[in-house]
């Protein structure tokens, strides 16, 4: 973990040079994550930024060990059209409110994946989610909270741990998106795989 004078310092350099703050909490051991290209920190006087952190810290944030949500995050907006993942099945449905930007190399670095490392990945135990789908939505513009996985205790003991590079969105999705298309994990899991690891191509299906 970084010290609480590089906490400050990277506080200090985001004010001067976007006026804001960034809500990343002293408590959790992760101080600083860079951002994807397509995505701004999002000015906290914009309209949108007090109703965002509010739920963001109501909703996502835990710096538990074990609980899932995320450690930390900041409020964006995007600057490109974004893309998003969702594992979903059983308990979980289509259009829940957590979600992943796409980042094949995090999940596989050696790009080779099972269904039950996917599901390790991405942070979800079966008792709440049975990762039968994948949902790929398009996001045209947005402005969002995004932030690194917290780790997950699942009922039988076991903890698993998201990659911190693989951000995570906690929002509304699918009322945003300009479209979403469905895939299986359990009977197409190399058709799944090939679409997060070109994640442009999603559309075109």
């Amino acid at each position: 973990a970084k010290s609480a004078s590089h906490w400050d310092e990277t506080a200090a350099l985001q004010l001067a040079l976007t006026g804001t703050e960034p809500p990343i909490h002293r408590r959790s051991k992760v101080f600083y994550y860079p951002l994807p290209k397509y995505l701004e920190v999002l000015n906290n006087r914009d309209p949108c930024f007090a109703e965002l952190r509010k739920s963001a810290e109501k909703y996502a944030l835990n710096v538990v060990p074990g609980q899932g949500g995320i450690l930390d995050f900041q409020i964006v907006e995007s600057t490109e059209p974004v893309i998003l993942h969702r594992v979903w099945g059983g308990p979980a449905k289509r259009c829940g409110y957590w979600w992943t930007l796409p980042h094949a190399l995090a999940i596989a670095p050696d790009n080779r994946l099972t269904l039950a490392g996917f599901m390790e990945a991405m942070g979800v135990c079966p008792e709440w989610n049975n990762g039968t789908f994948l949902e790929i939505c398009s996001v045209p513009h947005w402005k969002f909270v995004v932030g690194q996985g917290n780790s997950a205790t699942c009922q039988w003991g076991n903890t698993l741990f998201p990659p911190a590079a693989l951000l995570q969105v906690n929002g509304d999705v699918c009322s945003q998106s300009s479209s979403c298309s469905t895939c299986n994990l359990h009977t197409e899991f190399e058709k799944c795989w090939a679409r997060i690891k070109n994640p442009l191509n999603s559309d075109s299906e």
